[in-house]
């Protein structure tokens, strides 16, 4: 691993989440609060607590894929919504959070 800074689960070791989850989270949140929902609806309509859906909007944990597909149909939205329109600096730093092997590829930004 290089840097003390990072890590290959998708926090880094200061807690800090991954950008890209932050950016789906914020996607879901903007989803949300359009649709008039509380956190506990949403969690409610997902089988889990609110408590789960504020760590998915501010990036602390991961959405599932499988979770992702159905937020997105009780929202309406193809599950791309939710990677759209991401930055190119925000792809950047989310890449330096990946093994070392990946540079290899050369596919990284």
């Amino acid at each position: 691993m290089t840097g003390q800074n990072k890590t290959f689960r998708g926090k880094r070791h200061d807690g800090t989440a991954n950008p890209i989850d932050v950016y789906v989270g914020s996607r879901i949140q903007k989803l949300r609060i359009a649709k008039g929902w509380s956190q506990s609806k949403l969690a409610s309509l997902l089988g889990i607590t609110f408590q789960q859906i504020q760590k998915y909007e501010k990036g602390l944990n991961r959405i599932s894929a499988s979770r992702l597909w159905y937020t997105a149909q009780l929202m309406n939205v193809s599950v791309d919504y939710f990677f759209k329109d991401i930055s190119a600096d925000l792809w950047k730093e989310s890449f330096k959070l990946l093994p070392p092997a990946w540079k290899e590829l050369d596919i990284i930004p």
